[in-house]
């Protein structure tokens, strides 16, 4: 799984761009990427997850993942 700032620490890369990176070279990998644009934590599921949950959606709340 691919997020957010893979790339790097700093500011020399965006936040984006492993993703395009990886893009750029998903024919030459045997792997199939999963990209993922935040993470954060549903403290309904008790789990970091990619998705807003139902609970979330329902109840607005969530916390950034660590």
């Amino acid at each position: 799984m691919y997020g957010r700032d893979h790339a790097g620490v700093g500011t020399y890369y965006g936040a984006y761009d492993a993703h395009r990176m990886l893009e750029a070279l998903q024919k030459e990998l045997t792997i199939i990427p999963v990209y993922s644009e935040n993470w954060l934590f549903c403290p309904h599921c008790g789990e970091i997850t990619s998705r807003a949950s139902a609970a979330i959606k329902r109840n607005g709340k969530s916390s950034a993942a660590p």
